[in-house]
């Protein structure tokens, strides 16, 4: 009887080992050749993120690089053809501005893509002394919500004499023409070409 129910135990762990065992490395294998793919597909996601990446940074490179066949004027043009637009905050036109979605906007119409971002748009092209501005550039100020850097961006819109005049949108006026005077004047940042 002894014997019996030994020879019983030992078959029936036989059977659980080869049944469960077998189970047990195919689940294994399984598992593991999923971790394989799945690291394989991670080092292709990382390399297709790597080459889009160069890819977008090209594209922005070379849309940020001014075009010789785009005229000021018609930068100007452009920018007049929306006074009295309202201003609202985070928005990039057609129908209403804030003052980096208006730039941004702008400048859109002649395929150069600004960042929508006034602090983003002040570290583009090549910093301008004041006295050396010209129409087209931007013009950037600190605002009340960016008191020490920059929160407000216009393009500057005419010299006359010593006077900058450069138009924006306004929290107040929306799209409007102001002079680098009073308040614009206490919180000027600096002149950017990007044109």
């Amino acid at each position: 009887m002894k014997n019996t129910m030994k020879k019983l135990i030992v078959t029936l762990l036989c059977l659980f080992v080869s049944f469960f065992g077998n189970e047990y490395c195919q689940a294994r294998t399984h598992r593991s050749s999923h971790q394989k793919h799945e690291k394989i597909a991670k080092n292709k996601s990382r390399f297709d993120h790597n080459e889009l990446q160069k890819m977008i940074e090209q594209d922005v490179l070379s849309k940020e690089t001014p075009d010789p066949s785009i005229e000021i004027a018609d930068v100007l043009e452009e920018a007049k053809s929306h006074i009295g637009k309202r201003y609202v905050w985070a928005t990039r036109g057609p129908k209403t501005f804030d003052c980096s979605g208006y730039v941004y906007y702008v400048f859109k119409q002649f395929g150069m893509t600004l960042s929508p971002s006034s602090r983003n748009q002040y570290t583009l092209g090549t910093e301008v002394k004041r006295e050396n501005a010209q129409p087209g550039d931007l013009i950037f100020f600190h605002s009340r919500k960016h008191p020490k850097g920059v929160g407000h961006v216009g393009i500057v819109y005419a010299i006359e004499g010593d006077k900058i005049m450069f138009i924006h949108a306004s929290c107040k006026k929306g799209v409007t023409i102001s002079e680098l005077q009073g308040y614009y004047e206490r919180n000027f940042v600096g002149i950017k070409r990007v044109l």
